[in-house]
Formats: C-alpha cells, structure tokens, sequence
C-alpha cells in the first residue's frame, strides 16, 4: 500500500514539473513593444543605422525591457520606461509614446555623463545596455 502511495506520488511530481517545464514564457505587452517599434523602426529605411536597429530590435523582442524570460525583471531601460507607465496604460498610444520620448532623452548609464541617451543609441542602430535595474 505504502510503495503504491508512493509511486503515485512521485507521477504526480512528475507531471506537475513537466507541466511547468512546458509554461511558455512570459512575454511583455505587446502595446509597448509596438510602440517602440512604431517611434525607432523606419522599415523603409536604406541607412545601415536603421537597417541594424530593426533587426536587432525584431531579434531582442521583450528583451529590450525584461531580461530573459520573466516579465516581473526589468532592465534598466524598462525600468524607466515602468516609471512612467504600466499595464493599464496599454491602449493609451500618447501615454505610451511620451514616455519613450521622455525616456529617450536621458542617458543610457545615468553615473557617466558622456554616455549616450537612449535616442542616440537607437538612432546609431544599438539597442540600450541590457544591465538590471
């Protein structure tokens, strides 16, 4: 009876971490992503600048903001960009855009004066350092 107990135990274990294991990852909200896409994104664009950032945007995705697969973890441009929005701010398109425009002026390492803002990393076809915040 024991052994038996047993074993059922260890297939519930089993089944629960191989559901778990299967959970897709979190994602951002596709809003913000849009946003930022339609603000630095020129798709019809011939400059290796833009050519560069829209590739490395469309291959960073979610990443720019959240750093691996956990969307509660910021980076520390999405944590500026958290600051000023949330998730209930998805589908206000103006809140949405002046906060990566307010985000865009400021440095992308705040302890070093001379370092660029996230503005000009974009328009330089770089996405912004990927420390946590």
């Amino acid at each position: 009876m024991r052994r038996s107990l047993g074993c059922a135990n260890a297939a519930a274990v089993a089944a629960f971490l191989g559901f778990v294991g299967a959970a897709s990852p979190a994602y951002a909200i596709k809003q913000f992503y849009a946003g930022l896409q339609a603000k630095y994104v020129k798709p019809d664009s011939k400059e290796p600048n833009d050519i560069a950032l829209d590739i490395a945007i469309e291959q960073a995705r979610c990443t720019i903001c959240h750093p691996g697969d956990d969307k509660h973890r910021l980076t520390r441009y999405g944590g500026l960009l958290a600051s000023r929005i949330s998730k209930f701010d998805k589908g206000n398109k103006k809140k949405v855009r002046e906060a990566l425009e307010e985000v865009g002026t400021l440095r992308s390492d705040p302890y070093d004066a001379k370092s660029p803002t996230y503005n000009e990393l974009f328009r330089q076809g770089r996405l912004p350092p990927n420390p946590m915040r």
